[in-house]
């Protein structure tokens, strides 16, 4: 099964339940997000949504572990879109909130059987430097407030497979810190230091990598350890998938079952890792390339209305019914108080 993107600057995120596929990039001046789904009938990718996001640069889309809820996030330009997945996978739009300048993470996570968005924020001139983390309550698309104390600051958040829980990557150190959250009431949102947990890194610099069952950190020197996310205290695998001069790790993800583990490396190497030592050895096949020759998949069109666009239209015409409302109003209150007796020529 193949399918060409048409775009620039292409990444994709797999939804954690259902055969979904985001596929976002650049197309022409805007930046857009396609969902694809798979049938395993027809073995065939289709289109079922898409939406023209923003002018900005979207580096990241994050699914929720339950896949109904979806955060496209620009993180230089600090934008995050959160959407609503229906049941026939189209997106709602919930929120488009300017949160600051430079996201350094977000994620999705469950406070209190409430789905809320958390964007690290590294910078921003609206917010004090000891507010880091910014909650959104996904499902109403409100502001939360974070209440309580954590050290930090911090790179990255991964949520755990506990609820109100995320796993914190600080900024240079060899600890992860476990943050738990309690909502006191329904826009507050009270963050607890959990356990702090030593890396096992050498590197005091690392990312990482979450899914249902598994919580990865790697880190530039090739190291990958491999944490159950519902125990994220014990280390299950530690894996040397490069050498410390290979220019680091770009990613590294791993199944649900943690039999295959793939690291791209700084230097644009490809790996796929067998755990489970049950596989025979891999063989390369090169593409056919005449298998790119038909149509593929258009993200956006290259002049689509983004969501602000969409908003300034829709407020635009509002107030020009809301003034031709106030108008004919008034029009009427005039004519009932002095009814003009002109001929017929004139009352037109």
């Amino acid at each position: 099964m193949k399918k060409q993107i048409t775009g620039n600057d292409i990444s994709f995120e797999a939804s954690p339940v259902d055969p979904i596929l985001a596929v976002f990039g650049e197309v022409g001046p805007n930046y857009g997000v396609v969902l694809l789904e798979w049938d395993s009938g027809t073995q065939a990718l289709t289109d079922v949504c898409r939406e023209c996001v923003t002018h900005q640069i979207v580096s990241k889309v994050v699914f929720s572990s339950d896949g109904r809820y979806m955060v496209a996030a620009a993180m230089s330009a600090g934008h995050m879109v959160v959407y609503k997945l229906t049941e026939d996978h189209s997106l709602v739009l919930v929120r488009y909130a300017s949160l600051g300048r430079a996201l350094a993470a977000a994620c999705l996570a469950r406070v209190a059987s409430v789905w809320r968005a958390f964007a690290l924020l590294l910078v921003s001139d609206k917010y004090s430097i000891g507010e880091r983390i910014m909650v959104i309550n996904a499902e109403t698309g409100k502001d939360n407030k974070l209440a309580g104390k954590m050290q930090g600051p911090y790179s990255r958040l991964l949520p755990l497979a506990d609820t109100d829980a995320v796993l914190a990557l600080p900024h240079l150190s060899k600890t992860v810190h476990v943050l738990r959250f309690t909502a006191e009431k329904s826009a507050t949102v009270l963050v607890k230091m959990g356990p702090i947990i030593a890396s096992g890194h050498e590197c005091s610099y690392m990312d990482g990598f979450f899914n249902a069952s598994y919580v990865l950190t790697y880190s530039y020197f090739g190291t990958v350890i491999v944490r159950p996310s519902k125990y994220c205290e014990n280390i299950e695998r530690k894996l040397q998938v490069t050498h410390r001069y290979g220019r680091g790790l770009r990613h590294v993800s791993i199944d649900l079952s943690a039999q295959t583990l793939i690291a791209l490396t700084g230097a644009g190497d490809l790996a796929v890792y067998c755990l489970d030592e049950s596989h025979s050895e891999p063989t390369y096949v090169p593409p056919d390339l005449a298998m790119w020759a038909e149509d593929g998949v258009t993200i956006v069109q290259p002049y689509d209305k983004t969501i602000l666009e969409q908003q300034e239209e829709q407020r635009v015409w509002e107030e020009a019914q809301e003034c031709r409302a106030q108008r004919d109003q008034l029009v009427q209150s005039l004519a009932a108080l002095s009814p003009c007796r002109c001929p017929s020529r004139c009352r037109q």
